[in-house]
């Protein structure tokens, strides 16, 4: 499975959420005050970018660069075409197909400073990319990824997110193999009910990572990436500039373990809001077959914002089963 928005809501979720019965007065003020489903939504969304590493690259000597077998299932790793890693070389498989499904709990639902409520969401991916090699050094990605998010009880957050995007990632041999990467992607997000289109994006981002090999069972990397945003409505329209670090460790042939954690800036468009963003998470995962695999997660985030009221922490645990075939 990251910052607060201004309110987005249009008046007929405005009207939906305020005639809900089992909404306490002093929460439907606080969501119709500050913090609106759209809101909630758009930062969710993000959060699963976010939580994604760009590039999972390792060297060392007789290794290849290939895709990686494994994703990580801390919240939206599971996502395709983004993470490579240096291994023995195998047969090329540049078709992929993902299909994942998730529930999560959280203390924040609604990612608020104050009068936070606790609330539990499922989360159904499916993917579909294409990833060539196009030289030794040079990858290329295209995905299609379709998500829905349910909520049990605030149903008003309940919404759909598209996101087509392409990238290249380039290891530079004479660099130490640090790999360069840059990639666009647009993403689209509904009203769970009636498919009204509630927030786009386009996002360019540009980064670099080093990934040092401890041995073939366990790995760190670290990188940086800059992130320009083009957003409908411009009151979500960001800047993200962050640093990242995390481990990988295979405890054994069947069970993975992941540590991560990110640092960033989010400079927005308007009303120069400027806040500072910190994410932690950890995750286990358990390969049934090579193709299938269960996971658990716990994330926590930090939110300090110059702006009044938009600050926010929030606990995310997570338990899901992934699917990928490559071909």
């Amino acid at each position: 499975m990251q910052p607060a928005l201004r309110p987005l809501m249009s008046d007929y979720l405005m009207t939906r959420l305020t005639h809900r019965t089992f909404l306490p007065h002093t929460l439907a003020v606080l969501l119709l005050g500050t913090v609106l489903p759209l809101r909630a939504g758009v930062e969710l969304s993000r959060n699963f970018e976010n939580s994604r590493i760009p590039a999972r690259i390792a060297d060392g000597p007789g290794l290849s660069l290939q895709n990686n077998d494994v994703a990580p299932a801390s919240p939206g790793d599971q996502d395709l075409g983004e993470q490579w890693l240096l291994k023995f070389k195998e047969k090329e498989r540049p078709f992929v197909l993902m299909a994942d499904f998730a529930g999560y709990a959280t203390n924040n639902v609604s990612l608020v400073e104050r009068g936070t409520y606790r609330d539990q969401f499922l989360v159904g991916q499916a993917a579909v990319s294409y990833q060539p090699k196009i030289t030794e050094s040079l990858l290329a990605e295209f995905t299609f990824r379709q998500a829905f998010f349910r909520y049990r009880r605030f149903t008003e957050l309940d919404f759909d997110s598209q996101n087509m995007g392409s990238g290249l990632t380039y290891v530079a041999p004479r660099l130490w193999n640090v790999a360069f990467y840059g990639r666009y992607n647009y993403n689209r997000i509904l009203d769970a009910r009636e498919q009204n289109e509630v927030f786009t994006s386009h996002t360019f981002t540009m980064g670099l990572q080093k990934s040092l090999i401890l041995s073939r069972a366990h790995y760190f990397y670290a990188g940086y990436a800059s992130q320009l945003g083009i957003s409908h409505p411009v009151s979500a329209e960001r800047n993200e500039h962050g640093a990242y670090a995390g481990y990988h460790v295979n405890l054994t042939r069947s069970l993975q373990a992941d540590l991560y954690y990110r640092a960033a800036l989010f400079d927005y468009s308007e009303g120069r809001r400027r806040d500072w963003n910190q994410t932690a998470s950890s995750s286990l995962q358990y390969y049934f077959t090579k193709w299938l695999y269960g996971y658990g997660s716990a994330s926590f985030a930090t939110n300090d914002s110059n702006r009044l009221g938009l600050g926010y922490d929030a606990f995310t645990a997570a338990l899901g089963l992934n699917a990928t075939v490559k071909f």
